[in-house]
């Protein structure tokens, strides 16, 4: 009889968004029990990249990352201007991870982009994926969810 284990509790969801447009992203994350923010610890850090696709290898800040054209969007983008920079925030409005601030309360942990930025993003479609690191272990990574990042072109320059 064969059995499985599956290790991947990420969940797939499709993103849709509009070029020029704020992107605005809030997750609520549950344990098994559905009680928020029972898993994430204070000084957890989130990670979000948009790519052209999974298997664009490079990592960012490391040699071209940060210029990479296989890179749209990401958290990690900290060059001078800041021209793929997605924020991760709590419900409050606290960059995560910040080391004054406690376990997030209500579990709401908010991805967001500048409609300036979104204008310089091209429109087409992508790959994305959200990971969350464990500050008391950051060999611990755990994808939330990933999917497809759809940038769709707008009429309004």
């Amino acid at each position: 009889m064969a059995q499985t284990i599956n290790l991947d509790t990420s969940q797939r969801v499709d993103i849709i968004c509009r070029k020029g447009d704020t992107f605005d992203l809030s997750l609520t994350l549950k344990d098994n029990a559905s009680t928020p923010a029972s898993i994430v610890n204070k000084n957890d850090s989130f990670k979000m990249e948009v790519r052209v696709s999974d298997d664009s290898n490079t990592a960012y800040g490391n040699g071209n990352g940060d210029s990479n054209d296989n890179i749209i969007l990401s958290t990690l983008d900290a060059s001078n201007g800041a021209t793929k920079k997605i924020d991760v925030k709590d419900s409050g409005g606290t960059s995560l991870p910040d080391s004054s601030t406690d376990v997030i309360a209500d579990g709401v942990v908010k991805f967001s982009v500048t409609a300036a930025i979104m204008a310089t993003r091209p429109a087409g479609n992508y790959v994305y994926d959200i990971e969350m690191t464990d500050a008391s272990d950051d060999s611990k990574v755990t994808t939330l969810i990933y999917g497809t990042f759809r940038i769709n072109e707008d009429v309004s320059v």
